[in-house]
């Protein structure tokens, strides 16, 4: 059909031309992609060898890798996945993205130390902020509340303007690792009148003073 005859053409003007190496790779995201939703007679193998060459030539390149890996795990193959994102950080060692992905799929699997230090040299890649939230959520979730507070303190640092919801996240967490003193001093900080009052209220009740909680919440 039209569209078909079209990715036929572009195919072949990339391969004949020396153009944009990023179109190229698109062009190769394409083509697997437009295999698959065409879906004729052994579309599925075809599309796994179209995925395999676009890997072969892009080992290391933010859409090839993701929609790859999301092609491999809609198939049920997530061990290729994993395979995909390790081949990805030993040839990008500093792209956080991989290692994020990664670890992921290692904390999908109960491999919570290989993901955490996947996550920790994501974190220290100069400027990453956004890894070191990603390790921040991998803490918290596991109830490692000391480490939690520790790199929320840092990230908050790094942070010129933290938004109110940053802020409010630290309170809780504080409240929630029992550093009572310090989720007072922060709650203070949170130029939100509702937020302020539930985490007061909270704080009043994480210190055995429920009644005092009541009377706050009811203002």
């Amino acid at each position: 059909d039209e569209a078909e005859a079209e990715l036929v053409k572009l195919r072949q003007e990339s391969e004949a031309s020396d153009g944009d190496e990023q179109w190229r790779q698109r062009l190769c995201a394409v083509d697997a992609t437009f295999i698959f939703e065409k879906q004729d007679e052994g579309y599925e193998a075809e599309t796994k060898e179209a995925w395999e060459r676009c890997l072969a030539r892009y080992p290391a390149r933010a859409l090839v890798v993701s929609e790859a890996v999301a092609f491999f795990e809609s198939q049920g193959e997530s061990e290729r996945s994993v395979e995909i994102l390790r081949r990805a950080v030993d040839k990008a060692p500093q792209a956080p993205a991989f290692k994020i992905a990664l670890a992921q799929a290692y904390a999908a699997r109960g491999m919570d130390t290989e993901a955490e230090q996947l996550l920790v040299e994501a974190a220290q890649i100069p400027g990453r902020v956004s890894a070191a939230r990603v390790l921040l959520q991998f803490y918290d979730s596991r109830g490692r509340f000391d480490e939690a507070i520790s790199l929320a303190e840092q990230v908050l640092e790094k942070t010129p303007r933290p938004s109110p919801t940053e802020r409010l996240f630290y309170a809780d967490l504080l409240i929630r690792g029992g550093r009572y003193d310090a989720a007072k001093s922060a709650i203070a900080q949170i130029d939100e009148p509702e937020s302020e009052a539930l985490l007061e209220g909270r704080l009043l009740i994480e210190t055995g003073r429920p009644r005092e909680a009541l009377e706050r919440l009811d203002e």
